[in-house]
């Protein structure tokens, strides 16, 4: 039973059982308090843990995984991470500004409302991975694999998309003023801007 599940059975019982039981019910809250407590601190304590083995990862000889990474809002501005594993890493508004990525795994992390500005992605694997409101202003993202990447709203001015698969993203509501598509590869349920005119060196699959 999760600790949700025993909070809502707390609460179910406080309301069955109304004054005649109530220590009980106290009892029983704060033994709830205190394990979710215990979570937080478990979860902040494997953040830092995370955020130490990324900051030091390249220096370490490229051999940690940081697959699952707990490194929400981490500063990892300038961090060489190219060809890290960060398979379902949790990357949401991280700071990624200048940050090596080049032939990174980011297959299903979450990157949303991550500042990606002239990070470079190029060759990285962003297969599935949430980049929703993520901004990639000047990124370099040639040749890198997006297939089912959600972009939606993501900030793509300037972008370099030369040669990205990108079958099946969506970038609905992004920014892709300036960016370059030649040679990208997309699909028939590539979700593009509204109104947004895909270029002639786009290659649209069947």
């Amino acid at each position: 039973m999760t600790l949700e599940q025993q909070f809502e059975l707390i609460k179910s019982l406080v309301l069955l059982i109304g004054g005649g039981l109530i220590g009980i019910a106290a009892s029983l809250t704060m033994h709830w308090l205190e394990a979710k407590r215990e979570q937080r601190r478990e979860a902040k304590r494997l953040q830092r843990k995370d955020y130490q083995t990324a900051l030091e990862w390249a220096k370490k000889g490229r051999k940690d995984s940081l697959r699952g990474a707990h490194l929400k809002g981490a500063d990892l501005i300038e961090v060489d991470l190219a060809g890290a594993d960060l398979r379902n890493a949790d990357l949401q508004r991280a700071y990624l500004v200048l940050t090596n990525l080049q032939e990174a795994i980011l297959v299903l992390a979450n990157l949303q409302e991550a500042v990606l500005v002239r990070a470079n992605l190029q060759r990285a694997y962003l297969g599935f991975a949430n980049l929703q409101r993520a901004i990639l202003v000047d990124a370099n993202l040639q040749g890198a694999w997006l297939r089912g990447a959600n972009l939606q709203g993501a900030w793509l001015v300037g972008a370099d998309l030369r040669g990205a698969i990108l079958r099946g993203a969506n970038f609905q509501e992004a920014d892709l003023r300036e960016s370059k598509l030649d040679g990208a590869k997309a699909d028939q349920q590539t979700i593009w801007p509204e109104g947004f005119e895909v270029p002639e060196g786009v290659v649209v699959e069947d």
